[in-house]
């Protein structure tokens, strides 16, 4: 029999109720394999682990006679990361006033999200696919139905719907810019204008849109024909800056990202980079969901690491490097200590 991820949307007791299964299984002499990410299951219920790497195998363990650490250093390419974390401006964020603020926020895939993002930082959300990132970026643009305390600035808001959100300052770039950030057919220029048309009067002045298109383009260093020209003939990182550039046209206070290097060429992502140690140094506040785990440990600050809905570790300083991030992410005890284990406050 072959479990693939078969815990994923199972509850504790459910869980235990399949491990007694698989142990009955295995005595009746079935033959299983089991795929997951969570390590303690791992060590659980299997005799050996083989790891697997961009479609490789890279190692294989006797389980009884393997720690966490080694079978994660075979999931790290290179074997385990060296303990390193490229230091940053916003390093001194703890000193900086806190923008955003959540406490206890809960959804249909939130458990209890607590956090604190500061001007001039850029905090990351870590861990595997699919553990709440995106639906917390969602919901603190008010696109996703919750409970919970949102501050900013020191003061309760209500985010309920986008407007509510854009109005507050925060800016939202997906990672799917094709299906959730851009109207692919229409030009440059719409798209860039369309969080902020009506900042152009009920008549609109197509001059001044125009010369602040031309202004946010330039700056983004963007490579096109013509703002009249359709915006699905952009390279896709120039087309994820136009995302990005619609919201800068507002000035946002906060900024979300989710996964916004996805699908762009390297050479895009340098681009992107320095785009956004540019916001932060002007105080922007930037959290910044990522698929990649080097992009979190060389741009943010501190990362929070999610799982099941909820922030599991808080990473910074030495304690942020792709080592600890990966342990982390499928519950494997790390060799490095935290210093906080929740999203709260550092």
């Amino acid at each position: 029999m072959i479990l693939d991820e078969a815990t994923a949307s199972l509850g504790g007791r459910q869980v235990e109720r399949l491990f007694e299964l698989v142990g009955e299984w295995k005595a009746r002499g079935m033959a299983l394999i089991f795929i997951s990410h969570r390590m303690e299951e791992i060590f659980q219920i299997a005799d050996r682990a083989t790891v697997l790497r961009s479609g490789r195998t890279v190692g294989a363990a006797d389980l009884k006679e393997t720690s966490e650490q080694e079978l994660v250093g075979l999931m790290i390419e290179g074997g385990i990361a060296e303990q390193r974390h490229i230091a940053h401006p916003g390093e001194t964020a703890g000193e900086k006033t806190v923008l955003l603020e959540t406490e206890d926020l809960r959804s249909s895939v939130l458990n209890g999200v607590t956090l604190q993002l500061r001007e001039g930082e850029i905090l990351g959300l870590g861990g595997l696919q699919g553990q709440g990132q995106s639906n917390l970026l969602l919901t603190l643009f008010g696109a996703a139905p919750h409970s919970g305390t949102i501050r900013l600035a020191g003061e309760q808001v209500r985010l309920s719907h986008p407007r509510q959100a854009m109005k507050q300052g925060l800016a939202f770039v997906p990672g799917d810019r094709g299906g959730e950030g851009l109207l692919p057919i229409r030009s440059i220029l719409e798209n860039l204008l369309l969080p902020s048309w009506s900042r152009y009067g009920a008549f609109l002045n197509m001059r001044r849109a125009r010369n602040d298109s031309e202004e946010v383009s330039q700056s983004l260093r963007l490579k096109m024909g013509s703002l009249d020209h359709p915006v699905n003939s952009l390279s896709g990182g120039n087309a994820q800056k136009v995302v990005l550039g619609k919201w800068l046209m507002r000035g946002p206070k906060v900024l979300l990202l989710d996964d916004p290097t996805k699908g762009v060429d390297v050479g895009a992502k340098g681009e992107f980079y320095k785009i956004l140690s540019d916001l932060r140094e002007r105080g922007v506040a930037i959290l910044l969901h990522s698929s990649d785990d080097e992009e979190l440990v060389d741009l943010c600050d501190r990362v929070l690491v999610m799982r099941d809905g909820v922030v599991s570790r808080q990473l910074s300083g030495g304690n942020l490097n792709k080592s600890v991030l990966v342990s982390a992410s499928v519950g494997a005890a790390s060799s490095s200590s935290d210093s906080a284990r929740s999203g709260g406050a550092a």
